[in-house]
């Protein structure tokens, strides 16, 4: 099992440096970038998302110690305020459909998971009752549900389970399987995920009903699929392709005219989410040797950087816009 303090390690294995792609404007602290150029269309919401920016010291063997927590800022990358301050690992937000909420995973420093729910501004945290354990929460279009990476082994047999968004009543909806990344259909009636395959460092998209049933595989690649996302229509799903290095795509809801959208062959690209209006998607890249936050049109083009530094951000959820 990883622990928290050595997540950052695992982490970094994945990043590898390539070349900026467009000039940035250092925001106050150096921390966040914005583009020296106008994107011609306004971007709307907030952008939560994980970060270990802050030092939390050094171990007995001198290893830097970070904490992971998160963090919300304006959509064009300004702005940011940390919202959690527990010591190990937080991650994975996701908003509630009214932008009032964020639920996320947080990992202690004895490695042990639950699931937490808290107010945009950060006020009122707690854990959900019974102290759910969990992984890559995701809240349900009306608000009632929330679908987690659960199961009897969050590591080495994680099932997808769905609960209450108290935390009440929760049940298991994938058994058997290597199951994870969970995400809602817009309409509340389908859930995606990603399904660990056979062979090594191999995984397929999948989709089945909001009970669990009607189960159907969307890719067939000899590759890693991972971070399925429904754009907000309900008719695109995007997802990364790679594992170590690995590249965000798009196809139909129904798994056909799957087509890349980025293309670094050096770097991991992951952990996405689309913007209210559906024409951008927000991600987290390795290109410049740090994971660092990006927008991009949904074909790819006007790709823009948002976050910068030393620090890795990751795993963004853009607030809906009401």
């Amino acid at each position: 099992m990883v622990s928290p303090h050595a997540s950052r390690k695992l982490w970094s294995a994945f990043l590898v440096v390539a070349s900026v792609v467009a000039p940035v404007t250092l925001a106050a602290g150096g921390e966040v970038t914005r583009l020296a150029f106008a994107t011609g269309r306004s971007i709307e919401g907030k952008i939560a998302f994980s970060s270990d920016r802050v030092f939390d010291g050094e171990s007995a063997h001198g290893d830097r110690i970070y904490n992971f927590d998160i963090y919300v800022m304006n959509a064009d990358g300004t702005s940011p305020r940390r919202l959690t301050r527990q010591s190990g690992v937080d991650t994975s937000p996701s908003w509630s459909p009214d932008g009032s909420r964020i639920v996320y995973e947080s990992e202690s420093t004895t490695d042990e998971f639950q699931i937490n729910v808290m107010r945009s501004n950060g006020s009122h945290d707690r854990a959900l009752a019974g102290g759910i354990g969990g992984r890559d929460p995701s809240w349900s279009p009306e608000s009632k549900s929330i679908v987690f990476q659960g199961g009897p082994d969050l590591f080495f047999k994680p099932e997808i389970d769905v609960m209450n968004s108290d935390g009440g009543r929760v049940r298991r909806l994938t058994r058997n399987s290597w199951d994870f990344a969970p995400s809602w259909s817009p309409s509340g009636r389908s859930i995606v995920f990603a399904r660990a395959g056979t062979r090594p460092s191999t995984a397929s998209i999948f989709i089945m009903r909001a009970d669990g049933r009607g189960l159907r595989r969307l890719t067939r690649a000899r590759s890693f699929d991972s971070d399925p996302a429904f754009s907000p229509d309900g008719q695109k799903i995007a997802f990364r392709r790679g594992s170590t290095k690995g590249d965000i795509w798009v196809m139909n809801a129904d798994g056909t005219a799957q087509h890349r959208v980025t293309r670094d062959r050096n770097a991991l690209e992951s952990g996405i989410a689309w913007a209210p209006d559906g024409e951008q998607i927000v991600y987290s890249s390795a290109r410049t040797g740090n994971g660092d936050l990006y927008v991009m049109n949904v074909d790819g083009t006007n790709q823009r950087r948002l976050t910068s530094g030393r620090a890795i951000d990751r795993e963004p959820s853009w607030q809906p816009v009401q």
